[in-house]
């Protein structure tokens, strides 16, 4: 029937592997991740699908440079402790 209907031959693990990769592209946190593909330790889903997370180093290191430097980058932290200066 998909021949006749031109369309490829899809087998399970590839919707699996798609839905996978869809989560991950609309930043889904890992741990969800793993609970819905069922896997019993979370190094096996960053093993397995950490490949698709090439921005997450460089989005945890924006952030990280938010919180240091300000949302302007003007060098402090606002906070209770006050404005510290680079």
């Amino acid at each position: 029937m998909l021949r006749r209907a031109g369309l490829r031959r899809i087998r399970f693990h590839d919707l699996r592997h798609t839905y996978a990769s869809l989560l991950i592209a609309q930043g889904a946190h890992p741990k969800y991740i793993q609970a819905q593909l069922g896997h019993a330790s979370i190094q096996t889903t960053l093993d397995r699908y950490g490949h698709l997370m090439p921005d997450a180093h460089a989005a945890e290191a924006r952030k990280l440079d938010r919180l240091v430097f300000g949302e302007r980058g003007q060098g402090g932290i606002d906070g209770a402790a006050g404005a510290v200066q680079r």
